[in-house]
């Protein structure tokens, strides 16, 4: 429903697994660059989602928060599968 955190779930898990498996150990640029990009946006969801989760919900505030953090995160990874051609993977 609307009105839950959007949290690291067992797809989105699956989706981050896949795309290191995709990437290997290449040392390609075109490759380690989605990966630290991501990376990144994660750390940012992460972050917020920490703030979020013991600075409010904690305290009984259960509204949404970190929605753009997510998606931004989620769209990367997203992205970074397609690249691959592994965009299957998470197509609805």
């Amino acid at each position: 429903s609307e009105d839950r955190v959007p949290a690291l779930g067992l797809k989105a898990l699956f989706v981050q697994h896949t795309c290191k498996m995709a990437g290997g150990d290449s040392k390609d640029s075109r490759e380690t660059e989605p990966k630290k990009n991501c990376a990144e946006l994660k750390k940012m969801y992460e972050a917020c989602f920490r703030e979020w989760y013991t600075d409010k919900f904690l305290r009984g505030d259960k509204t949404p928060a970190c929605l753009d953090e997510w998606e931004s995160y989620k769209d990367c990874m997203i992205d970074s599968l397609k690249k691959k051609n592994l965009g299957h993977l998470v197509d609805s």
